[in-house]
């Protein structure tokens, strides 16, 4: 959640959770939420989604490209070829030249031939220097040596930025009010191409400041921003770079309803080493010969790669990753909530700020902001404001506060829900009358209509669980105060073990699980994350007697004084432990499989599941990634149900399931699908 620029301290559990509080600090999230692949093709024409890989070239050619890296000891060259690509305005592309196997390296760009800032650049006299801006200046240093170069081969291939108007935020000429018009209705993209106009314009003027000119500056950013690569991400020794070759694998964001998930990208690129030991990109899932090669530039929302890349993809279809805003009107709240949200820390808010910005799904999930303020804001008890205040700002156990505050609390947010999507329908409306570029309101109306599915479902969530609350009251006020406990909170304490937090720590063996994800990129952890948590609910599905046992013994092995756990925690635990057993356990064969037909042969499942009462460890990275991975299965499962089998019938989850049944829906039950 945004709140001008600070983040409100003290943030809990999530939009469709009946659980508690917990505390943590939280620190904004910056726009630059590419890590681990390229950062996608600025669009700089009107006239063209993807012109920067399309026109414009110099006079270099893919072969003299293939030729330079060939020289250097790439490696993989055979295997690919560079040609148009069969998407229309896509550009150049890259295709398989035989069949490709899940695991395999598709190409290896040697540390010769990767452009990185130099050393001397980055010193302590100009610290104020961004990666972004160190990186810009090297390749206009190479542009300027012209056939001299050691990098020649690949300055020449890259694209020249024409000079119509970008598509980018960083060269949109509009004045603060006239962003505003265009974005209108949409919260998290005005948010984010404002912070890719701030950093531009600093950016910009560090270039400037070194005797290069405005246009070579703006070409020299555009490239960093459209095709650099980070190598250590989140480490001191994080560091960005441009890959020749690598560059040229496109990337989709679009699933349409028949796709498979693992259809959107087929490669993943290894971001844990340094520069020095060359750059890898691996093939996650089978290639065919022939077929174009795509790989995950990163986890953005559409916001993201239309302010940051230029381009939102055209068709049918769902982004995985999309995102929306939800603005509260501090000004339009009720004096007794406003009285309410001075019990927070004093300098949670900006003193100019009057809205509260969060970000969905995520600070409507579990561990998000959104219902926290949700339940302080409803509160009509003074001493009940203050108790959530306290766990807000300091942590401590979580609490029940009742069926009542929950349901006004959620009532609260659905208010909040429809005035958005009212907000959305209206700002794609009056877009035709807006005296801004045509091309602007194009994609301003497109992003609108991507980011409105995004707050239909929640606001379905929320209604979901308010008809459930006057259709029996009873079981979901059981289902409240049951699923209101710590062991439900599975993020948040700083333990070093973290295996309580997710209700497993009586079961884990000696030992950790760390060692797992060295040799794993991130999107190579979220796949076999992924291919783990839909294995384990298809596994469970077909052993109702097993999961039957195995919660009847788990439920029987308490400590003394330590009271036995309830049907559905036990179940919970089995789905847990079995989820980190398998993502242990399994190989890339097997993720392949489970991602692309939803299948776990027999054979694979013996030793995929042969461990789930000795499971090690996790880390907390891992369990992070658990919640975050079960958070999207519920998105994907919802869109699968019909409304009789949604989790929203309260009284149809937990006391009525079987064991198994419980188990296949544990998802919804800890992430709050109602």
């Amino acid at each position: 959640m945004w709140l001008g620029h600070r983040s409100l301290p003290g943030v809990g559990l999530g939009l469709a959770t009946g659980c508690g509080p917990w505390a943590i600090e939280k620190s904004p999230r910056r726009f630059r939420e590419r890590k681990y692949g390229h950062r996608g093709a600025v669009c700089c024409s009107l006239l063209c989604l993807r012109c920067l890989r399309c026109r414009g070239r110099a006079a270099g050619s893919s072969a003299a490209l293939f030729q330079w890296l060939r020289g250097l000891g790439a490696e993989g060259l055979d295997s690919i070829h560079v040609a148009p690509s069969r998407e229309p305005g896509a550009g150049l592309a890259v295709f398989a030249s035989c069949d490709l196997s899940p695991g395999q390296e598709v190409c290896k760009v040697p540390a010769d031939a990767i452009l990185t800032a130099r050393a001397e650049g980055a010193s302590s006299e100009r610290s104020e220097w961004t990666q972004e801006a160190l990186l810009a200046e090297r390749l206009l240093q190479e542009l300027r040596l012209e056939e001299a170069s050691a990098f020649s081969a690949y300055v020449q291939l890259l694209p020249a930025l024409p000079s119509a108007h970008p598509l980018s935020a960083s060269f949109w000429d509009l004045a603060e009010a006239e962003l505003e018009e265009l974005l209108a209705g949409s919260v998290h993209g005005l948010r984010v191409a404002r912070e890719v106009r701030r950093a531009h314009v600093s950016n910009l003027a560090l270039l400037r400041g070194e005797d290069f000119s405005e246009e070579e500056s703006r070409w020299a950013l555009a490239m960093v921003d459209s095709r650099a690569f980070t190598f250590q991400p989140d480490r001191p020794s994080e560091q960005l770079a441009l890959v020749p070759l690598l560059d040229l694998f496109n990337n989709r964001t679009l699933r349409s309803p028949d796709m498979d998930d693992g259809q959107l990208w087929q490669c993943s690129f290894e971001p844990d080493g340094p520069v020095k030991e060359g750059a890898t990109l691996v093939a996650e899932r089978p290639v065919n010969a022939g077929d174009e090669v795509f790989h995950l530039y990163n986890t953005n929302s559409s916001a993201m790669l239309w302010m940051l890349y230029g381009y939102l993809e055209d068709g049918e279809g769902e982004n995985l990753f999309e995102a929306a805003g939800l603005e509260v009107d501090l000004d339009e709240l009720a004096a007794a909530q406003r009285q309410a949200l001075r019990t927070l820390e004093a300098d949670s808010i900006d003193e100019d700020g009057s809205k509260l910005t969060f970000e969905l799904p995520n600070d409507a999930q579990v561990g998000g902001d959104l219902m926290p303020l949700a339940r302080l804001l409803a509160s009509n008890s003074a001493s009940q404001v203050q108790q959530l205040a306290n766990v807000f700002a300091n942590g401590g156990p979580p609490q029940d506060f009742g069926l009542p505050l929950e349901l006004a609390a959620r009532r609260l947010v659905g208010s909040w829900l429809r005035q958005a999507l009212d907000a959305s329908a209206a700002a794609e409306r009056q877009l035709h009358d807006r005296d801004l570029p045509p091309e602007l309101c194009r994609l301003a109306a497109q992003l609108l209509q991507r980011e409105r599915p995004v707050l239909e479902l929640e606001l379905q969530a929320t209604e979901r669980f308010c008809n459930a609350a006057s259709q029996s009251p009873n079981e979901l006020r059981e289902f409240v105060a049951e699923y209101w406990t710590e062991a439900a909170a599975p993020l948040g304490f700083e333990n070093e073990d973290v295996s309580d937090l997710i209700g497993i720590g009586s079961q884990v063996a000696a030992g950790d699980m760390s060692k797992v994800d060295k040799e794993l990129s991130a999107q190579s952890r979220r796949q076999r994350m992924t291919a783990c948590v839909r294995a384990t609910r298809v596994h469970l599905e077909q052993r109702p007697e097993e999961v039957e046992a195995t919660v009847s013994s788990l439920m029987a092995q308490t400590m003394p004084g330590v009271p036995e756990p309830s049907e559905e925690e036990a179940t919970n635990q089995f789905f847990s432990l079995s989820v980190l057993a398998c993502y242990e356990a399994i190989d890339n064969k097997t993720v392949s499989q489970v991602l692309s037909d939803g299948k776990l042969a027999e054979d694979a499942a013996e030793v995929v599941f042969g461990n789930v009462l000795s499971s090690r460890r996790p880390t907390r990275q891992q369990v992070e990634l658990y919640e975050t991975v079960v958070q999207e299965e519920q998105a994907r499962l919802l869109e699968q149900l019909t409304p009789d089998d949604m989790p929203g019938a309260i009284g149809n989850i937990g006391r009525k399931m079987s064991p198994a049944t419980k188990a296949a829906y544990v998802a919804f039950v800890l992430t709050g699908a109602f």
